[in-house]
């Protein structure tokens, strides 16, 4: 599995983002390797990476691609719910 292919859609004021990144450090520690986050509020091209991956999927963050089978979670999700998505 590999964690690589996640991206992490969050927001620095986002409460429930805040409380998924304990959940995001277990998986990086886990598998020596890092989640590629994306503030969706720093720039245009991230809000519209965005938009195109959560194709109305998710209203907001927080919200996790998999760019390798196309699953997503919307809202929070453990260490063993991402990981769900790695399959």
């Amino acid at each position: 599995m590999n964690i690589e292919t996640l991206i992490y859609f969050y927001t620095e004021d986002c409460q429930i983002c805040k409380e998924m990144e304990p959940e995001l450090k277990k998986l990086e520690e886990k598998y020596d390797s890092e989640i590629l986050k994306v503030n969706v509020e720093e720039g245009e091209d991230e809000r519209a990476l965005f938009d195109e991956l959560a194709l109305d999927e998710c209203g907001g963050v927080p919200f996790i691609f998999n760019q390798e089978n196309y699953k997503s979670i919307c809202g929070f999700a453990s260490a063993e719910d991402i990981e769900d998505i790695l399959d």
